[in-house]
């Protein structure tokens, strides 16, 4: 049994391990033996979710005088004595004939955590995007509202010590008895031994030690203490002889006097009381104790209220007023709104106009933005006009404070709003009104890893169609699929194509620098035009930012005597250099190795660096311009609590004047002052190896580039690139989404793509590259037997290992005349009997639903 412990909590269980669980997940050890149990009337049975990828629920059993609802958490053992939070799905459900189910130990609930609409969409989640409703609960879920199987170890009262200990069980017994209570992971890291098992065995056989399981709850809400004077002091003559009682006790006469004087009735917080008028706990807990003072844990925000001056909305633009006038138009009839509007058009407005109205009326609203770093920047905007009624979710945040958010919406308070990025679709909605979906054609509303591998926008979709609320997507360039289904009918459309202060779009200058490399017009990275531009822009006091989406110094670091490229010994990728760490690092498993100038294999010091990033960028613009702030602004340069609020109040403030940075700066951020804005490299999106490339790339340039120039002033684009005359660099400088999207939806028809197909990725991953490739032919093979489905590959991606697995890929092209779900129940039932071969149990096997 201990050993089952260690295997519960020291390791993941593949996915053969889990089909036999299953087997006996809900096995009955009592004592039952006859078929009686299964219809006791004593018993109600439940359908469980639990955090497993297994695509099914679990039925436990309670007396029936129990206490539960649907959407509340209950604790229940899986497999051997591992506890686990899982949630009721259904209730008085027929018990199963081929097995005996298992009590549920825990009730953590009275009232739902979960709605039943939540659990509906979780279900639509797991089958549209391949995976199990236990994953896609483990991923809506905050940490805290789940529950945390510990063993603890502690010594026996039964050891008399006269069995000698040597070594690791000396190292324990040692350990042990300086801690009452210990963790069972804290005393391997103490102990310093991966394999400890055997040796806490040992001391368990001689009855050494002791091992319990503690199930543990995470959450805890935040409290202060507030306190006051008891009551019967106001009763005839008790103070009196309260004070009388006290004479010897001036300091707590004086506490006494004051909380009488100024206070009176009114409890007050203890740790503010106390700093402000000077007494020490001691003075307190001896009023505490002799009953003077009664104290209270009141429950607290853990967000701060610094209060935000209120604004009003700002009146409308006609062209405003038409795109909100549509937008309830579509309402009325259920209809999804697109709101495609030019950067700086006013989209925000429009938002605010809508949002209002829901609140208005006591509705409930989601705000969902592409990046966490943009949602505090609006968070400020909203609260300004909405006070109060906002909320900020994203997982960014303490567990704590994702969890009162939870629970405030869960209350369904009156009308509230909630902004925050993709995790906040899974918030409790009880009174939906609006769902707004800004920038709509973000890949970052795709998560990509682990699963539920679901796109943001797509549920937010679904979800306001199963709550009957409305949604609007917004965006200067809308994702093909969306304009797709505006052009359709499906959604609704409405234009927002002048800037709000009529200031003319920002002139965009192509450079090419295939030419400014053969003529030496070129300093670094930087063009002439680009440095000029840049010249003038600071000698007008403006502001610049420099794009450049690969953060570190250089993509990769090489040889020049030998040629030899450093590479990340888990992924076969080469290792990009950071600067500010003196790094080499791997951004797709994390590894990393410090960076040196000799070169490890021939012991040269010809080591070259090859590539841009932000920080070869910045210490280039420092170097051109030294008497320019610059600062970057990526993922490494905003590590660290409030580093993000820092820099972009700083660039606010035009205490800089370059802001280097990546997709970031692209995203939703609104500057007053900045004159220019210069895309380093276009070429580098453009040419990824992805059908939808040109469209992000599209895309990305046209956002950033929609920094510049905002208020009263046009403002101007640099775009350095080689292929400065390619078609979509034209329709980019000219602004002509039109034609920008008829090219594109012409290819995706031509070469059967989204949305005139569904795609569905499958990687097959594996340690060993023979096995992982003979099993995605397999499984490709079988796919175009009997589907007759359109299957590209198997084939290796352009990095074919990762973490240690090597990767195989299969493509899959789906009609959409073609009965979807079934297609992908089939898939898993397919990939489900794959597995059952010895050879490939220990593969995984990834879908990626693509549309």
């Amino acid at each position: 049994m201990f050993f089952e412990i260690l295997y519960s909590i020291f390791s993941v269980p593949n996915k053969g391990d889990l089909i036999r669980v299953t087997e006996n997940i809900s096995m009955q050890k009592g004592n039952a033996t006859d078929n009686t149990f299964f219809t006791s009337p004593q018993k109600v049975f439940y359908n469980i979710i639990l955090p497993v990828p297994l695509r099914q629920t679990f039925t436990y059993h309670l007396e029936d005088e129990a206490n539960i609802c649907i959407g509340a958490r209950v604790v229940v053992t899986l497999g051997g004595r591992k506890h686990v939070t899982g949630i009721v799905a259904a209730m008085d459900v027929t018990p199963p004939t081929d097995y005996q189910t298992k009590p549920i130990i825990t009730i953590l609930d009275t009232e739902p955590l979960v709605t039943e609409q939540q659990i509906k969409l979780w279900q639509w989640i797991a089958d549209y995007y391949m995976c199990s409703i236990g994953e896609v609960m483990k991923a809506a879920l905050p940490t805290g509202l789940k529950m945390e199987n510990k063993s603890l170890i502690s010594l026996s009262t039964n050891y008399n010590g006269e069995e000698s200990l040597k070594g690791n069980e000396a190292k324990i017994y040692n350990y042990l008895s300086n801690n009452k209570s210990v963790d069972l992971s804290k005393i391997t890291k103490h102990i310093g031994v991966k394999n400890i098992a055997p040796i806490l065995q040992r001391l368990l056989d001689k009855d050494i030690i002791t091992i319990e399981d503690e199930v543990q709850q995470k959450y805890r809400p935040k409290k202060l203490t507030y306190f006051k004077l008891a009551q019967q002091l106001y009763e005839d003559n008790t103070l009196e002889q309260t004070f009388n009682q006290l004479k010897k006790a001036s300091k707590q006469q004086e506490l006494l006097t004051i909380l009488i004087k100024d206070y009176e009735k009114t409890a007050v917080n203890k740790k503010t009381f106390l700093k402000i008028h000077g007494f020490s706990n001691a003075i307190y807990d001896a009023l505490l104790k002799k009953e003077f003072i009664t104290e209270e844990q009141r429950e607290i925000s853990r967000f701060d209220k610094n209060s935000i001056e209120r604004q009003t909305l700002n009146a409308l633009s006609p062209e405003q007023q038409i795109a909100l006038n549509i937008a309830k138009e579509n309402f009325a009839k259920h209809k999804p709104i697109l709101l495609h509007g030019v950067t700086a058009s006013g989209k925000t407005e429009v938002y605010f106009y809508l949002i209002r109205e829901q609140l208005d009326q006591g509705k409930q609203v989601l705000f969902l933005l592409p990046e966490i770093a943009i949602t505090v920047e609006m968070l400020q905007r909203l609260t300004a006009v909405f006070q109060d009624k906002v909320s900020i979710y994203h997982s960014r945040y303490s567990d704590a404070k994702r969890i009162e958010v939870w629970r405030k919406i869960n209350a369904n308070k009156g009308g509230h709003l909630v902004i925050g990025a993709r995790s906040a679709i899974f918030l409790p909605y009880r009174n939906l009104g609006l769902i707004i979906v800004d920038e709509e054609h973000e890949d970052s509303y795709k998560q990509q890893d682990p699963t539920p591998r679901y796109q943001a926008r797509d549920v937010a979709v679904m979800l306001a169609h199963q709550t009957k609320a409305n949604i609007i997507l917004g965006s200067a360039t809308p994702s093909i699929e969306s304009a797709h289904n505006a052009q359709l009918g499906k959604y609704g459309i409405a234009y927002l194509m002048q800037r709000f202060s009529k200031v003319a779009l920002p002139q965009i200058m192509p450079i090419d620098m295939s030419e400014a490399y053969k003529k030496s017009k070129h300093k670094h990275h930087f063009s002439f035009e680009l440095i000029n531009a840049i010249n003038e822009a600071l000698e007008h006091k403006e502001q610049i930012i420099l794009f450049q989406n690969r953060r570190g110094y250089s993509g990769f670091v090489e040889c020049k005597a030998c040629g030899y490229v450093p590479q990340c010994p888990n992924c076969d990728i080469s290792l990009t250099y950071h600067q500010y760490n003196n790094k080499l690092v791997c951004h797709y498993c994390g590894y990393e190795e410090f960076y040196s100038e000799i070169c490890s294999q021939c012991n040269t010091n010809q080591v070259n660096n090859k590539g841009m990033g932000t920080e070869k960028v910045a210490e280039q613009a420092k170097e051109l311009f030294p008497n320019a702030i610059v600062q970057r602004f990526d993922q490494d340069s905003i590590k660290g609590k409030d580093k993000y609020e820092t820099i972009i109040s700083k660039f606010r403030n035009q205490e800089i004047n370059i802001l280097v940075g990546t997709q970031m700066l692209a995203k939703g951020l609104d500057f007053d002052n900045v004159a220019l804005v210069a895309i380093m490299n276009a070429d580098n999106m453009m040419n990824f190896p992805d059908f939808r490339s040109h469209e992000k790339a599209y895309q990305m340039i046209s956002q950033v580039a929609g920094r510049a120039g905002r208020r009263d002033k046009q403002g101007k684009v640099i775009l350095q690139s080689f292929t400065p005359d390619y078609e979509l660099i034209k329709s980019i400088i000219q602004y002509d989404y039109t034609t920008y999207y008829k090219q594109q939806i012409a290819e995706r028809k031509d070469f059967n793509y989204p949305p005139f197909v569904k795609l569905i990725d499958i990687t097959v991953r594996h340690r060993d590259r023979h096995i992982s490739h003979k099993a995605a032919q397999l499984l490709a093979n079988e796919i175009r037997e009997k589907t007759g489905i359109c299957t590209l590959g198997p084939e290796a991606p352009t990095i074919n290992r990762i973490k240690l697995l090597y990767l195989h890929k299969i493509m899959l092209k789906i009609d959409n005349t073609k009965p979807l779900q079934a297609t992908k129940n089939w898939l898993l039932t397919l990939v489900d009997a794959l597995k059952t071969q010895e050879e490939f149990k220990r593969i995984s096997v990834i879908f990626n639903a693509k549309n």
